[in-house]
């Protein structure tokens, strides 16, 4: 992966290309020496012929969409998007694709559903060659109420990353006298960073380290599986250095994918995906083969407040090349997470005011062109698009404290903002955003939920582009929102490491005690409902049950006309969601537990009828009107 490797390669694939021109392959990997030789535009063209020579590759389709959206070249991404929707439908036909990469599927805008069926094809081409499975020794958990739980984290992201950057003091806030925390480090030691050695020390991270990076999948497993662990949580899911094929090999009862891979993992080997009711929606249950374990009130983890540097922003307009004079409305994402139609979004509210400019950091020179080229065909002069580098990472400081600069923060559509989301949040800047149709989309609708300010929610592009012009007309408004966010950063739960790490706690100790008691799992939710009665498990393991689920969903204080019950349940066989009415027993168990649990006053109050969370059209729905598409 050097960068002479990577020229080398080019060269000679592209020798291999011309002597092999109707060679899938040989294309395939001469798009893999362009990208890791940043040559954007040439893995586009490279995988655009392996498509043209195999209709039916489905990694090769699914790179090209990314990459296609890397560059800004959204002229034929509608068309790809159809074409792998309907190979996803008909995959089980065809032998199980190669190199593919789920993690793409978060960058490209699928259907629901269709993201779905892509990460679960990826997860049966992964333990297709899996080979003898060892046999795992699982913990005897009847015994939890008098040791501490064994809560294990795996990881390759302790080091100076966006997830690390996220996570740095949360290994070191469990209560030791009633959890064990162990990290496997899917990685080698990194000492020069900061990130690596919080996380690492005995005092400020983990209590225990264990090294699986340079261990095969049977020998890594057999490392987790001799630790003991009650619940495993996979804090990379299926972006870089995962190692799905240990957790394949099942090495813990309870294992739970969080905050490295937002969506669902496709993968029978995950039992949870922690989320809160904000980020998965109830009614979005069918689109997870995992159980949902909400925490309250948002999923989302920092260690701003532990961490950040006090001091005023060094940045200025002029140390970064900005012009003295005008509104700033920013987003600093990659491209690939925005499309045309969020960029038209962005510049109808842009356009709404004359002295408005989009703040925009560039990637590659391509994006720039073809973003400023598509704008002037909206009749947007390109001097109204200002341009930034990356800013360099200093630990102690806020990785993005240069957007105390812009005005306005508007959030990409499709795929969200996410950790950057918080550094927006902590510099007190208006960012406004729209609860989408998954995860990834409407995780910064869960952040400024805990924020309280959930008015910067739109819930289509339409009201996006409706709020977001009163913002950049309205000073006052920006100003009030402004000492909002700056009261919240001290008052607001976003920012409570904390109390966060309790809430955690409080759902881990639960999910351990059912895989103790041979229950079925549900919905953990941690509203003033508690958590829904156990159904029989008929003895099964987690992992080995017929995946049928109990999902509580946060009615508000009333039912709304024609609901019948907060229970719903539903079976991956096809049945889809089926509301249930309540059975004779009420839910005061549920409530003790609560209070057992040490979770009291972790909980949020239930929003009243007029305040329920914005929600989405269900899957079927928001892939028809997908990204508003008259929105220019």
């Amino acid at each position: 992966r050097s960068p002479r490797s990577a020229e080398l390669a080019v060269e000679h694939l592209e020798i291999a290309t011309r002597l092999m021109p109707h060679n899938p392959i040989a294309f395939f990997n001469l798009a893999r020496a362009y990208h890791v030789s940043n040559n954007p535009e040439g893995a586009s063209d490279a995988l655009a012929r392996v498509v043209e020579l195999d209709p039916t590759d489905i990694s090769a389709r699914a790179r090209l969409i990314n990459a296609m959206l890397g560059i800004c070249e959204w002229r034929h991404v509608p068309e790809h998007l159809v074409e792998l929707e309907a190979l996803l439908a008909t995959a089980h036909t065809r032998p199980l694709p190669v190199d593919l990469e789920p993690f793409l599927a978060l960058f490209i805008p699928l259907d629901p559903m269709a993201m779905r069926a892509f990460n679960t094809l990826a997860a049966r081409a992964l333990v297709s060659n899996l080979g003898l499975r060892p046999t795992m020794r699982m913990p005897k958990q009847d015994d939890l109420g008098r040791r501490r739980v064994n809560l294990g984290y795996l990881t390759s992201d302790a080091t100076t990353h966006g997830v690390g950057y996220c996570i740095e003091t949360m290994f070191g806030l469990h209560d030791r006298r009633q959890f064990q925390v162990t990290l496997f480090m899917n990685m080698g030691p990194d000492p020069k960073s900061a990130y690596f050695r919080t996380m690492t020390h005995p005092e400020s991270g983990a209590e225990k380290l264990v090294h699986i990076h340079d261990m095969e999948d049977s020998v890594a497993a057999r490392a987790i599986n001799s630790a003991k662990i009650d619940v495993l949580i996979d804090l990379n899911g299926w972006s870089a250095g995962h190692r799905q094929r240990v957790l394949a090999l099942r090495p813990c009862s309870v294992q739970v994918n969080y905050w490295g891979y937002a969506g669902s993992m496709g993968a029978p080997h995950t039992d949870y995906v922690l989320t809160d009711a904000i980020g998965t929606a109830p009614e979005y249950a069918p689109v997870y083969i995992e159980h949902l374990a909400y925490l309250p009130p948002s999923y989302a983890v920092n260690s701003h407040r532990l961490t950040q540097d006090p001091a005023p922003s060094p940045w200025t307009r002029e140390s970064l090349g900005l012009p003295s004079a005008g509104l700033l409305l920013a987003n600093f994402n990659v491209p690939t997470k925005y499309s045309q139609h969020c960029l038209d979004a962005w510049l109808r509210v842009l356009h709404s005011r004359p002295d408005a400019l989009l703040w925009l950091q560039e990637w590659n020179p391509i994006q720039r062109r073809n973003t400023v080229a598509h704008a002037a065909r909206r009749g947007i002069d390109s001097r109204r698009i200002v341009w930034t580098k990356v800013t360099p990472i200093v630990h102690g400081t806020n990785w993005n404290g240069h957007v105390t600069l812009a005005d306005v923060y508007l959030d990409t559509i499709s795929q969200g903002t996410i950790s950057l989301a918080a550094d927006v949040l902590w510099e007190a800047t208006p960012l406004l955003t729209v609860a989408g149709d998954r995860l990834s989309s409407r995780t910064v609708a869960s952040m400024l939920y805990a924020q309280d300010t959930q008015e910067l929610i739109a819930r289509t592009a339409s009201d996006f582009v409706a709020l977001g012009a009163l913002l950049v007309r309205r000073r006052e408004i920006r100003s009030a929102l402004r000492d909002k966010l700056n009261r919240a950063r001290d008052t607001g739960r976003l920012f409570d490491t904390t109390g966060f790490v309790r809430s955690v706690e409080g759902t881990v100790r639960r999910l351990a005690e059912l895989a103790a008691t041979n229950k079925k799992y549900h919905t953990w939710s941690g509203h003033p409902q508690g958590l829904m009665r156990p159904l029989a498990q008929q003895g099964s393991r987690p992992g080995t049950s017929s995946r049928e689920k109990a999902v509580e969903g946060d009615r508000g204080d009333g039912e709304r006309d024609g609901e019948q019950s907060h229970e719903a349940r539903w079976c991956e066989s096809g049945a889809g969601c089926v509301v249930v009415p309540d059975e004779d027993d009420d839910d005061e168990e549920g409530t003790e537990d609560d209070d057992e649990d040490g979770t009291e006053g972790e909980r949020t109050a239930r929003p009243a009828p007029d305040e329920s969370p914005p929600s989405a059209s269900p899957p079927s729905e928001a892939h028809s009107a997908r990204e508003q598409q008259g929105v220019w």
